[in-house]
């Protein structure tokens, strides 16, 4: 039983049945959290990825346009959940430093939803939603092996562009920063093990545990050698959610011994490159935990401070820089905090609201499917979705612009929420 089938307006020729569809969203999907590529300007690549999604959110819609069947979801999560999100966050947008900030976080937001649109479209069309998520896992898990072989061979020898220092690709990965790529690559980690469900996998197991340790290692490896905290801690998470649900039972043993023999091994090098040593004090106090999570903890108190003086008109996007406040870096690490701070109270708890709506269509459809005949990709298909978007809510808590605010980063949490949509339309109409 395959979940792309349920659907009896689906005709048997789609045209999302063709490849090329399904390539172009894995190419864009796989390097969507990558933000420089040697030999190319960090604005060419910003311009090939907006063409990348462009292309593919087009394509989508003109297919399901030629066949009259452009459908949009209903409620929060369709066309009246943008505009109640634009209309809550008005004051933030109004008072925000400069139009071009203003801007962004329209565009960011429109993204976002039109994105998840065009998966939702293309789930119930036919489109082969696997496909797109193992592609996109695949690119993102051969650019992590190129961040371990830089620290541990020494090759590449590429170094970011940003920064006076150009800081070498181990520290950076192919993001902005440690913690943008770590977070990135996290997103990603679900839906690199189906990768080894696949038919054609079945009939080596070696070959399966070997490629499961390949993927497991270059995903949670790169975030180690960056020292993207949050994003190893998704990731961890994740390992342990395949391993409490069963779904791969021997799969989930090869990642939890895989994952005690690094860090027995590595146990040294963890305990600095993850700043670990910064706890190891005789008392733990506020001050301790601050100097662990490198000032965020200071940033959170400004932030609740900086809420309790404009609580519900916020002040503005752009405003307000913790560098102002004697901290090293300007963003409040926490996007509920930061929404508040920049529109008010009103506008994180709508975000919440919608995350909770596509939660809710999640743990429906796995409702419905439960005790059917389904292929085990499927099953395994769907916890990756949900883990997915519960990742990128683990990480809006210690980030500032995941799911709002960076669409590119969290590009694949829209893709994931459209996915569910769609699969959830397909068994209503079943």
């Amino acid at each position: 039983m395959n979940l792309i089938i349920h659907n009896r307006e689906l005709v048997a020729g789609s045209r999302f049945a063709n490849p090329s569809i399904a390539f172009l969203l894995s190419v864009y999907l796989g390097f969507s959290p990558v933000y420089w590529l040697p030999g190319i300007s960090v604005a060419q690549l910003a311009a090939v990825k907006l063409l990348l999604v462009g292309s593919a959110v087009l394509t989508v819609f003109i297919v399901v346009a030629d066949a009259r069947h452009v459908r949009l979801p209903k409620g929060l999560l369709g066309p009246a959940g943008v505009i109640l999100m634009l209309f809550v966050g008005a004051p933030g947008l109004f008072q925000a430093a400069t139009a071009g900030h203003a801007f962004g976080r329209v565009l960011d937001t429109v993204l976002g939803f039109t994105f998840m649109w065009a998966l939702y479209n293309y789930v119930r069309r036919g489109g082969d939603a696997k496909r797109v998520f193992i592609g996109a896992a695949l690119i993102i898990s051969a650019l992590s092996i190129l961040t371990i072989l830089n620290l541990t061979a020494g090759f590449p020898t590429w170094r970011a562009p940003f920064g006076a220092g150009r800081l070498p690709l181990h520290i950076t990965g192919f993001g902005a920063g440690r913690t943008g790529w770590s977070n990135g690559i996290a997103l990603n980690l679900p839906t690199a093990v189906l990768f080894l469900s696949r038919a054609r996998m079945r009939r080596f197991p070696v070959g399966r545990i070997l490629t499961f340790i390949l993927i497991l290692v270059s995903i949670v490896g790169s975030q180690i050698v960056c020292g993207g905290r949050a994003g190893l801690v998704a990731s961890l998470l994740v390992i342990a959610a395949f391993a409490l649900t069963g779904s791969s039972r021997s799969m989930a043993a090869v990642a939890i011994v895989t994952t005690v023999l690094v860090a027995f091994f590595l146990s040294d090098f963890l305990f600095e490159q993850l700043r670990i040593n910064r706890l190891a004090t005789a008392v733990v106090s506020v001050d301790t935990i601050d100097k662990f999570s490198a000032g965020r903890v200071r940033g959170y108190i400004v932030a609740l401070d900086l809420i309790g003086q404009s609580p519900f008109i916020g002040h503005g996007i752009g405003q307000v820089s913790l560098q102002q406040y004697g901290l090293g870096y300007p963003d409040i690490h926490n996007i509920w905090l930061k929404m508040a701070v920049e529109s008010g109270i009103a506008l994180p708890v709508f975000v919440f609201l919608i995350i909770c709506a596509v939660l809710a269509k999640a743990l429906a459809l796995a409702k419905q499917l439960r005790g059917k005949d389904l292929e085990r990709d499927d099953r395994l298909f769907m916890l990756a979705l949900i883990l997915i978007v519960f990742v990128g809510v683990v990480l809006s808590f210690f980030e500032p612009n995941v799911l709002i605010g960076t669409f590119q980063n969290s590009a694949i949490w829209w893709a994931a929420a459209g996915t569910i949509l769609g699969y959830r339309a397909n068994i209503a109409k079943a």
